[in-house]
């Protein structure tokens, strides 16, 4: 029986022939830790101590101690993960249990062939519980970790007035000093700060860096062809402008190609 999703079982029960059915199903299981308790009294501290995943109460033992199904199930304080399963003499408490949530309800005499089908969907429950509640731990991970927010407009600040530069424009950069050309649509700018900057802030989907002193969008490559000396690639931008790709950035940018990130005509 898929008895994977179990970790523990605990039976509460004084009739020895029941115990003996109900552990049946997981003979041959050795990762399901089976507890027993033959006293009410202490199957709350029980519950407790070993957090089961399925509990089986004998309602047999309720009468005699003067409890009702409803106080009983209270004071036994299951999480919510765990579910409980009833067997009894006859059906005359099937319908309160059920509106307590019991996962199942058996009369005896007890058959294997029914508690395999009644364990097989509680474990099925369980893992499908537990899958969900991983996905939500997984959800509620990722949403704690900061979003990075990349440039969607370059602003160019010069003798008083703002230029804003949408980046999604923009066909390259280029280091010059303490300063950082941008070329966007034919369009010069230049805007104090580090090529290595702009590294960063700007979406690495569309803008790559092929160079130590340059950064180009993708998106405007209109030709990548081998024509260094060392054997390094020349890239032809949407301008005309011709640049070198760096030793230490070309398998980023031949990834990109093999991808087909941007076209190869260099044959």
């Amino acid at each position: 029986m898929p008895s994977a999703a179990f970790r523990a079982l605990l039976l509460v029960t004084n009739d020895p022939g029941a115990a003996e059915v109900l552990k049946r199903p997981f003979q041959r299981d050795f990762k399901v830790e089976i507890a027993e308790c033959t006293q009410l009294v202490d199957a709350p501290e029980m519950v407790t101590s070993i957090r089961p995943d399925v509990v089986v109460l004998d309602l047999a033992m309720l009468a005699p101690a003067r409890r009702s199904l409803a106080s009983y199930a209270s004071e036994l304080n299951l999480s919510s993960h765990s579910l409980l399963i009833a067997i009894s003499e006859d059906e005359a408490e099937a319908a309160a249990a059920f509106d307590l949530h019991f996962f199942d309800y058996m009369v005896k005499p007890l058959r294997t062939e029914r508690l395999i089908q009644s364990f097989a969907r509680a474990a099925q429950w369980i893992a499908t519980e537990h899958a969900a509640e991983a996905g939500l731990r997984l959800t509620a991970l990722l949403n704690s970790v900061p979003r990075v927010r990349y440039l969607d407009r370059i602003v160019v600040k010069n003798k008083g007035r703002a230029v804003f530069v949408s980046a999604d424009v923009v066909q390259y950069l280029q280091a010059e000093g303490n300063y950082v050309r941008i070329i966007a649509q034919g369009q010069a700018y230049l805007l104090r700060g580090t090529i290595s900057d702009f590294d960063r802030k700007l979406d690495p989907v569309n803008f790559v860096r092929v160079h130590r002193s340059s950064i180009i969008n993708l998106r405007e490559v209109r030709e990548m062809k081998n024509g260094a000396e060392d054997g390094g690639y020349v890239l032809t931008m949407s301008d005309g402008e011709q640049l070198k790709v760096g030793r230490a950035f070309r398998s980023r940018l031949t990834e990109l190609v093999e991808n087909d990130h941007i076209a190869d005509v260099s044959q």
